[in-house]
């Protein structure tokens, strides 16, 4: 659905910004620590005071609900990302597909697009984030590349206009699933949006993003958050440097 497509992306760069629940279901997700194996992580990366640096691999793929049950899933993008926090304002996102191009950094107040190999940047004025927790839905076990993982959920909720009626509200989850082995060390975590299913129907999948950890650290570098002195700022950065150049050759 593409009036959701840019809420999705949102939901994935600012972790923090989750869309609404009760105090009550909060307080409630809070305080279940019992039976859960990864609350360290999510305490770690969403938490009152998140700190926290980590590598992974990763696809995302956007699911087309429209297809028949004939067609085929669109394959995944994959590529490189690493993403870290330093308290509660400061988040840093890298991104590319064989090595990292692309840097975002919000500071809470300011947002920056920073392209290290070009020593340019842009610069916009942040989109203000909801403080809300997300709610702890459940602990259960999936399979990924051959081995079978535990994992806990968690899940924030918003509406949108429906496609048939614009007066009636359709209902969609945003959730975050935190895979750990059985040392209890986290190995993926799984972003999903899903529109609710009405009158006992199935969800309907629409976004996945997987990141299969490589790196986890308790502390992000410094220097992740800041743009050096001769950087230049520009108004817009050219897209086509974000590609390898052997890609680029092939374009042409």
């Amino acid at each position: 659905m593409k009036k959701v497509v840019s809420v999705v992306l949102a939901l994935v760069v600012i972790v923090a910004m989750t869309a609404c629940g009760s105090k009550e279901d909060v307080n409630k997700a809070e305080g279940n620590k019992d039976g859960q194996v990864a609350y360290k992580y999510y305490e770690m990366m969403d938490g009152d005071n998140p700190q926290y640096y980590f590598e992974a691999n990763m696809e995302d793929q956007f699911l087309d609900e429209e297809a028949s049950p004939d067609e085929e899933v669109p394959e995944p993008t994959k590529g490189i990302m690493a993403e870290a926090r330093d308290g509660k304002d400061k988040f840093v996102l890298l991104e590319g597909e064989t090595e990292f191009v692309s840097r975002q950094i919000e500071t809470g107040k300011d947002s920056f697009e920073v392209r290290d190999s070009e020593k340019k940047y842009t610069k916009t004025e942040a989109e203000p984030e909801e403080d809300m927790k997300m709610v702890y839905v459940k602990t259960d076990k999936l399979e990924m590349d051959g081995t079978t993982y535990q994992y806990d959920e968690y899940q924030s909720s918003y509406e949108l206009p429906s496609d048939l009626d614009e007066e009636v509200m359709d209902t969609y989850l945003y959730i975050k699933r935190f895979l750990v082995d059985d040392q209890g060390e986290l190995k993926a975590l799984i972003y999903r949006q899903e529109m609710q299913g009405k009158d006992g129907k199935e969800n309907q999948p629409i976004y996945q993003r997987i990141e299969r950890i490589t790196k986890l650290e308790s502390k992000a570098p410094k220097d992740l958050f800041e743009i050096p002195k001769d950087y230049k700022e520009v108004e817009e950065l050219d897209d086509e440097a974000a590609y390898d150049d052997e890609e680029l050759l092939e374009e042409e």
